[in-house]
């Protein structure tokens, strides 16, 4: 065949397959950015529930020490109750049963009071621990929002790179024989892996599998398709390299 018609095809099939790759590149790039940017999201969550919970906690603290002090005012305002009854004792019977209560509710308001105090000291304790956590919590709020600044900046650019190269890969498309095409989706659907494969010198790039010298020159006629004996992949004979999906010039800002 004439190095125009098969010798075409294959190149244009190459640099189509190149294309996908790349694209293929950018969307696992993308899918990246996306799972960092939960992660990112899910640690923020986690803080943000840090601080619920110390909210919380502080709340908590601020009920119990109300509920002690309203306690204490209760025991203080019997003890009261009983010291005026017992100035007020009718006989030496009540005075002594007056007595008997007043202590006993010394005690407990003894016990009160250390019980308050530690409720205060609780709420102060509460209140410490709900400003640390406010504080690390803005300053992960700051960096988990610098983070997804950086992330949609660059899933931006890569969004645009990708309609760039899918336009790229349509219009190239557009230019391989049907049934090859046909053929080129079918086995990138089945195998996952590329169809054609440079043969540069005698080595398939491929799987790089080396073939005698004689059928290297035997593929270079461009008189059929040949295959690689190994991966099956076609095999296109190739002297000046050309770009490929790595090539660094077409990598996009990380």
């Amino acid at each position: 065949m004439a190095p125009d018609s098969l010798q075409q095809q294959l190149k244009t099939l190459l640099e189509l397959q190149i294309v996908d790759e790349r694209i293929a590149k950018l969307t696992s790039q993308r899918e990246t950015l996306v799972r960092r940017r939960k992660q990112v999201d899910a640690a923020q969550k986690q803080h943000d529930d840090a601080l619920a919970a110390k909210q919380h906690a502080h709340q908590a603290a601020q009920v119990e020490q109300r509920s002690k002090a309203t306690e204490l005012r209760g025991l203080q305002d019997r003890l009261a109750k009983y010291e005026e009854q017992q100035r007020n004792a009718r006989d030496a019977n009540e005075y002594t049963a007056l007595t008997s209560q007043i202590a006993t509710t010394t005690k407990v308001i003894d016990a009160m009071e250390e019980q308050a105090i530690a409720a205060m000291l609780g709420v102060d304790e509460a209140a410490e621990a709900l400003e640390q956590e406010r504080q690390t919590c803005e300053q992960e709020r700051s960096t988990a929002n610098a983070e997804r600044a950086r992330l949609d900046g660059t899933a931006q650019k890569l969004d645009a790179e990708l309609n760039k190269t899918r336009a790229a890969r349509d219009a190239r498309a557009q230019l391989v024989p049907a049934k090859l095409l046909s053929d080129y989706a079918t086995w990138r659907e089945r195998r996952g892996m590329t169809m054609v494969a440079r043969l540069i010198g005698d080595t398939c790039e491929g799987c790089h599998l080396s073939l005698p010298p004689q059928k290297a020159l035997e593929i270079r006629r461009w008189d059929r398709i040949y295959t690689c004996p190994a991966c099956y992949r076609i095999l296109f004979p190739i002297d000046e390299i050309l770009p490929d999906a790595s090539d660094s010039s077409s990598n996009p800002p990380q």
